[in-house]
């Protein structure tokens, strides 16, 4: 009897203990069944700031003068030739003005002439006032010699006009500068026959200078609102920066094709700014928010129906892939359409998840 007592005792441990193991390894289990948050990068979708664009720019002169005499002639001198600096007042050519001269001298004596016989006229007039008065001359008279006296100081006055032309037109026989700046072109030679009003050479502006670029036609509408102070440019010279502002957009396409060209003015431009030299213009302007976003572009992956990003809810602590757009690629990151400004979505590692993941970040 002692001995079945003993073997029920045994047989009942035994089978506690079975029980014991079998329930600390179900709980093992189960723990080990239930998975961990996966840490994570979280970043919250910010609202797109600036755009950019660097373009290809030239120097150029903001006037350009075409030279040319108003009177025809001989070339005598031309003391210029192009890549030439000029400055404002400077003799650039002349004519032979021998011609002239003989000219200005013959209606100087034809105005001599008509201003003697205009005063005769008028102090013969005078004379025969008084004698009108005492009804020696006929009032017909009177009327012949008015007439005459009016003539006479019409042809003085025709006289004293044709001088000023002739002096004029010697004038006109130097060209001088109108400004300081660059010869760019000569036209003519030396003891050409030169006729009126033929362009003979092209000065460049050097004191008021520009930067001329074409603006593709993507951006012109953006571009323009640097009238307004919303967009902003400005100019690399040897590495230095200098603020530009829009003077001139034109109406219509530039030379090349898709663009417009832009004018702009550079305050303080160095001395090593020469008329012709290749700039860069960087351009900045505000990129229309609209329902973009900016993002890392380490959170966008691709997908066999595009591509998506993981969308992170705060509330469960899940994550759910959500399909976007990519609308340009920034030096900072993506900007992309599909989720809304301030929403949280990974950051990195996307490639080891999967939709409703549970994680947690690791800041």
């Amino acid at each position: 009897m002692k001995m079945q007592a003993l073997r029920k005792v045994h047989s009942a441990l035994l089978c506690l203990a079975l029980i014991t193991f079998m329930l600390v390894l179900g709980g093992c289990s189960e723990e080990e069944s239930t998975p961990q948050p996966r840490a994570v990068k979280l970043y919250r979708a910010q609202a797109p700031g600036m755009s950019f664009i660097s373009l290809a720019a030239q120097i150029r002169p903001r006037y350009i003068s075409e030279l040319s005499f108003r009177v025809s002639g001989k070339l005598q001198e031309i003391n210029v030739h192009a890549g030439q600096h000029v400055i404002a007042g400077q003799v650039l050519a002349r004519m032979d003005t021998r011609d002239l001269e003989i000219a200005l001298s013959i209606s100087q004596a034809t105005a001599e002439e008509a201003n003697l016989a205009r005063q005769n006229s008028e102090q013969r007039n005078q004379r025969y006032q008084a004698l009108a008065e005492q009804r020696h001359i006929s009032d017909l008279d009177m009327l012949d010699l008015a007439a005459e006296k009016e003539m006479l100081a019409r042809r003085y006055e025709q006289a004293r006009l044709e001088v000023q032309k002739r002096r004029a037109d010697l004038s006109d026989a130097i060209l001088t500068a109108d400004f300081s700046g660059l010869v760019d072109a000569v036209y003519v030679e030396r003891n050409e026959m030169v006729p009126s009003y033929k362009p003979v050479l092209r000065v460049l502006s050097g004191d008021h200078l520009e930067v001329e670029a074409e603006i593709p036609v993507s951006v012109v509408g953006k571009v323009r609102n640097d009238f307004d102070g919303r967009a902003h440019a400005q100019i690399t010279i040897d590495g230095k920066q200098y603020g530009a502002s829009l003077r001139e957009l034109a109406a219509s396409g530039g030379s090349a094709a898709g663009t417009y060209r832009a004018r702009y003015v550079v305050k303080d431009l160095p001395e090593g700014a020469e008329i012709g030299r290749v700039v860069t213009l960087r351009l900045s302007y505000p990129r229309e928010s609209g329902d973009r976003v900016v993002v890392p572009i380490e959170a966008v992956f691709a997908t066999e129906s595009g591509e998506a990003v993981w969308l992170y809810d705060e509330q469960t602590s899940t994550i759910e892939r959500r399909k976007v757009a990519v609308q340009e690629v920034l030096p900072g990151g993506a900007l992309i359409e599909g989720i809304s400004v301030g929403a949280q979505l990974v950051a990195a590692g996307v490639h080891y998840l999967t939709d409703g993941q549970s994680v947690k970040s690791f800041e």
